[in-house]
């Protein structure tokens, strides 16, 4: 494996003792964000440099590069290829529905008076809706440029 692997967890770790740092020294509601950070980067950094450790003896070498070019050939695998495209494709265009449609049902609860105070979260989802749609077009339109 690469050292460069081994260098991002150990500076996932690093940053996790960062965050339990802050959890234990700040008694502010920011408490459980740190708190949250820590487990997730420390664990995160722990199983990098668990992986690392484990592939990179002498004795797992050869089995770790039969490895990476068998998961070369499956991500350049023509089939996979074209499945990952059209699964994008679907998990974009379901995030559209559902962006619009929760926009939709906090208008709706907000007119209706059931919710109060939803502004914000409606125009950020409006915003974010519309920031889907322009990267679409702009992404696409490179793509279509670099042909």
């Amino acid at each position: 494996m690469k050292k460069g692997e081994l260098v991002n967890g150990i500076v996932y770790m690093l940053a996790g003792l960062l965050a339990l740092c802050l959890a234990l020294v700040t008694e502010t509601r920011m408490e459980g964000l740190f708190w949250g950070l820590t487990g997730a980067a420390l664990s995160v950094g722990a199983g990098i440099v668990a992986r690392y450790l484990y592939w990179s003896t002498p004795k797992r070498r050869e089995k770790y590069r039969e490895k990476l070019e068998n998961e070369q050939i499956e991500r350049e695998d023509e089939r996979n290829v074209m499945l990952r495209d059209r699964a994008g494709r679907y998990a974009y265009a379901l995030g559209l529905v559902v962006n619009g449609l929760s926009l939709l049902v906090l208008c709706i609860l907000s007119a209706v008076g059931i919710l109060t105070n939803v502004r914000g979260i409606v125009l950020m989802l409006a915003a974010y809706l519309l920031f889907q749609v322009l990267s679409f077009i702009l992404i696409l339109s490179r793509l279509q440029k670099a042909d």
